[in-house]
Order: C-alpha cells, then structure tokens, then sequence
C-alpha cells in the first residue's frame, strides 16, 4: 500500500521570517528586537559649554563698561607746573556706563499616561523618565540657539487668572554684535544707550564668498585696532563660511589684487599616505590666531527677516555668517538652571516640564567681531 501523506522532514515547529520582515507558517514564531534605541543628533551646545556662570537675582541684570582715553594721532605734551593750575571740566571719556539685559524663559512639557508608563518599551525603562532626559537635551539646544539669535523682549508677567502676559527674550550674541556694530554709532539695548565708542567689529559681505583679504581688512584687522586680542577668541561658523574658510589654503592662478580665478591645490601627496587633509580649523595671520568652531546653530539657510532695531534691520542668514568673541568678556547669566519639575498628577497621566532661566551677559561689545551675508 503506498503512503499518503507528506513526508515527516516537511513538518515544522515554527515559520520563517518573510522578506518584508512579516511572518509565515506560524503565529508562535517570536521575532528579534535589539533592547535599545539608536539616536543621530547633534545635541552639542558649545556656546554654553564655553561661557562662564553668573548668578542672577533679578529678571533685568546690568553690568558696567568702562574705557581707558587716549589719541594716537597727536602728540601730547604738558607745560611746567600745570598740576597747579585748575585741571578744567571732567574728561567725559572717563566715566564708565551701565549696560542691561534681560532673563529668558523656555520649557518643554512632558506628560505620559499610566499605561504607557507600565508598559515595556524597547530600550526604555521608564517612558516619562526618558522623555523628560529627551526633553532636556532638546531644551539645551534650544538655548544654544537662544543665545546666539534671540533679540531683546522687556516681556510682561503673568495675571492670574487673566491675560498670559508676554514673554521676556534675552539679547543674544550676534544681537549685541549687530546692533552696536552696524553703523558705529550709539546703539539702544534694553532701554539704555550704548555709546559708539563700545561698537563691535561688524562687517557686511555682498552674499559672495568672502576673501582671505576681506577677512583680514574688514574683521581681523578692526577688531585688532579697536583691543580685541583675537589670539584669546573663539569664532563660530556654520557650513557655509567653513568651506569659505577652509578654502584659504588654497593655491589660485589668475592676476589681480584678490587672485581670485580658479584654485590650482596643487599638492604633493606620498604615496603611501593615501589622503588629503583639506581643512583650516586655525588661521594665524598678522592680527592674531582664528580658532575655527564649526556650530550647528549657525547652519540653518532660512533668515531671520528684519534682524535689528528699526531703520537698521538686514535679513540675516546664520548659515552666511561668523561670530567671534572673547570668552572672558562673554557670560552666561542663570536665574534658574535647567531643571526637571513634576507636577501634580491629572488621572491617569503623569506630567512634568524641563524648564531653564537664563540670560547672555555681553560685558563690552568691542571684544565682538564677525558679520553676515559672507557666503554665495
């Protein structure tokens, strides 16, 4: 009598995986799931990480800028005796000014439902613990952000219950950079007058890629004349003026004053090297050493439109743009660190928020330099 039925071999206790990643044969089969969650950010905040912390007690914080008098293009001289006779009026060039700036507020929420949070989660412990860390990184950033771009807000508080108020906004980096560099002349932050002799070094490109030769003229050497010790500063770019920067240490053909045909970069590689290093992360030049930091918050290609106070307002693109600064002029003022608050519990969720109160302390804008639109 012949057998039937299918072959033992072809039986099977469990399916196979298809191509698309489903299931077949069997729906006891359990798939592989690797316990962790892979995340391609970047979350680093070099501003904040390189200035250094104030404590503030109040939400509108002043410091003071003083300057030292002096003319170069004359020669002093004094007769015999004249500490006996009447010194005349004070010398307006010695009395130093009070500058102001204000705090900012930003949180992020986070609220999770019980059963979310007693579920398992891949890679995932807790869901309301990780989201309040993942809110906070995000919070960081932010504030990165914050204090280069953010523009001067008085704010108004809250009225309970009632209207929500406004919300107050610090003077950011490039804000100081701008306004008391843009013409040269008394710049209005926060209420109070910033005289012209505290102008920063701005320079305005034509939304070309900016020279080495423009570089040194119009950056370099007028911060250099006006104190600034560049071999002390750090200058933040985005992708843009990097590759604008890094292409200095080209060869060019071509005549002219710029030499600005194409670039030969002709270079002699060993064999055995096998790579190119085309990069310039540090420029030495007459007025000092440039040391090159590349930040993510200066790569974004959509402008602020109307950056600056009235009469004076540019569309800025942070991607075209450098900022340079010495840190120890440049502060970072905390009236309430980055925190985690709870909060009560509403049903069945649990809710929270990451909150941070901080404010950008610009203690002399001369030690400022940079400018905007200087890549195509």
């Amino acid at each position: 009598m012949a057998y039937t039925f299918a072959p033992m071999q072809s039986f099977t206790s469990g399916g196979r995986s298809t191509s698309g990643g489903g299931l077949a044969n069997d729906p006891t089969y359990r798939e592989q799931l690797f316990d962790r969650v892979a995340y391609v950010n970047g979350v680093e905040t070099p501003l904040l990480n390189l200035l250094t912390r104030e404590q503030l007690y109040n939400t509108l914080y002043s410091f003071s800028m003083g300057q030292i008098a002096y003319d170069r293009t004359t020669i002093p001289a004094d007769v015999e005796g004249k500490q006996h006779t009447s010194l005349g009026t004070a010398n307006s060039a010695k009395v130093r000014i009070r500058a102001y700036n204000g705090i900012h507020i930003h949180s992020r929420d986070v609220a999770v439902s019980d059963i979310q949070r007693g579920m398992r989660e891949v890679g995932v412990p807790d869901e309301y613990q990780h989201q309040a860390w993942q809110e906070t990184l995000g919070l960081g950033v932010d504030f990165e952000n914050i204090m280069l771009w953010s523009r001067y807000v008085a704010g108004t508080e809250s009225s309970f219950p009632g209207a929500p108020g406004a919300a107050p906004q610090t003077h950011g980096l490039f804000a100081w950079l701008y306004d008391t560099g843009y013409d040269a002349v008394a710049a209005t932050i926060a209420g109070t007058t910033i005289p012209n002799y505290y102008s920063s070094t701005l320079y305005q490109g034509s939304g070309v890629d900016m020279t080495r030769r423009q570089f040194n003229d119009n950056i370099l050497q007028p911060a250099w004349d006006k104190g600034m010790e560049l071999d002390n500063a750090f200058w933040f770019v985005g992708t843009k003026v990097k590759r604008v920067i890094s292409e200095y240490s080209h060869i060019y053909s071509g005549s002219g004053a710029t030499l600005s045909a194409s670039p030969l970069n002709y270079r002699n590689i060993p064999a055995g090297a096998h790579k190119i290093v085309d990069k310039l992360d540090i420029y030495e030049g007459d007025w000092g050493r440039v040391f090159v930091v590349k930040n993510r918050n200066m790569a974004n290609t959509t402008p602020f439109a109307a950056f600056g106070p009235g009469g004076k307002q540019n569309n800025i693109t942070p991607a075209s743009c450098i900022i340079g600064f010495e840190p120890r002029y440049v502060g970072l003022g905390v009236f309430e660190g980055i925190n985690h608050v709870p909060l009560a519990k509403l049903g069945s969720t649990s809710q929270g928020y990451v909150e941070g109160v901080l404010g950008l302390i610009c203690r002399n804008p001369r030690a400022l330099a940079g400018g905007y639109d200087l890549a195509a």
